[in-house]
């Protein structure tokens, strides 16, 4: 389901990405009579290939060298048939939009009751046998030099936090380590004290809210938006450098402390303002949300302190009475003015460490 999940969110990107490269007008050709037969059989050869569910006969409508911002023809096929395992008779095939100037359109698989809802925009060529779908040929690489972290403020007892909490364990699954959350729990039982990391943010309790890299800003959830809303704010510092590295990572734990190093290389001077934070998370919890998944990226304890050199850098940090079961120590540099700034608070690198714990 988890594999599901991820291809439902690559086909949503689909929509965010290659809208860029084309305009948006969609316009009425009459005389175009081919492109509108072509998009209103493959609505009706889609809804019944995945009902049947046999794919073959809407693979047809696909050219060999498809590509549309990373998808290939293989893993459309893929994604039609594992959603064709779900879905019930409820299903709806919806084309919102077409642009016969360009030859693309925009369709819409809908299945409440399957909890599949996804958009896509598909492109066109004309060949001789007609109409194949080519994508807009553009993948989806992801710049290698950049980490994104988003602080999430969240509690079991919210009602719109779940659906921040799934799209980013949808986006974790993604992205993997290009990016990571964690979560803050206010005022529930996995409330180990984070107030202050409100203060600082200059929040309110108003949940669920998270903090994008240090500095941007989203507050509330919903199932129609949130998704959305935190992959256009975490792409937007894909491609940035990282001014920090770490490496050599070593740890131990005595007398209910962890003891770490890590050794922090960057070719900055000046290191005004410079931060390490650190926060020792539970990587899933046996205690729910107000959806009833269990709470991820729980953060039990954390800690800051001040770089005054780019050395090997030894840290101590107590463990509280808690029973992990896969615990993490997230580690990130971030730029920490008082009080705080939007533009310069802003965090540098995040790594994620997988622990052993007695």
């Amino acid at each position: 389901m988890r594999y599901l999940k991820s291809l439902l969110m690559l086909a949503i990107i689909l929509t965010m990405l290659s809208c860029d490269r084309f305009d948006n007008t969609f316009q009425s050709d009459e005389t175009d009579n081919g492109f509108l037969s072509k998009i209103q059989q493959f609505e009706t050869t889609l809804a019944t290939s995945i009902l049947i569910p046999d794919i073959s006969a809407v693979m047809e409508f696909y050219s060999n060298d498809y590509l549309n911002n990373g998808w290939t023809q293989t893993e459309v096929e893929q994604y039609f048939t594992d959603i064709s395992t779900i879905v019930t008779d409820d299903l709806v095939i919806d084309i919102v939009e077409t642009n016969q100037l360009q030859h693309s359109f925009t369709y819409r698989i809908i299945d409440i009751e399957a909890d599949v809802d996804t958009l896509i925009v598909e492109f066109t060529a004309s060949e001789e046998d007609g109409f194949l779908f080519i994508g807009n040929q553009q993948d989806a690489a992801i710049p290698e030099e950049s980490r994104v972290l988003v602080e999430l403020f969240t509690a079991t007892w919210c009602p719109n936090c779940p659906y921040v909490e799934e799209a980013l364990h949808d986006l974790k699954g993604l992205y993997g380590d290009r990016f990571y959350y964690i979560e803050y729990h206010i005022m529930d039982q996995l409330d180990f004290g984070h107030t202050d990391i409100l203060d600082y943010y200059e929040l309110s309790t108003f949940l669920p809210v998270g903090i994008i890299q240090g500095q941007v800003n989203i507050t509330g959830g919903s199932a129609a938006n949130s998704y959305d809303e935190y992959h256009f704010a975490i792409s937007q510092y894909w491609g940035e450098e990282e001014l920090f590295d770490f490496q050599d990572f070593d740890y131990s734990v005595v007398d209910d402390q962890l003891i770490f190093s890590i050794v922090i290389a960057t070719e900055i001077d000046d290191l005004e303002d410079i931060h390490i934070r650190y926060a020792l998370i539970e990587k899933e919890s046996d205690i729910n949300n107000a959806a009833g998944h269990p709470s991820r990226n729980v953060v039990i304890t954390k800690g800051n302190s001040i770089l005054s050199g780019i050395t090997g850098v030894e840290l101590v940090l107590d463990i509280p009475d808690f029973e992990f079961s896969d615990p993490r120590l997230v580690i990130w540099i971030q730029t920490i003015n008082e009080p705080y700034n939007s533009e310069s608070s802003k965090i540098h690198n995040v790594i994620e460490y997988q622990l052993v714990l007695p």
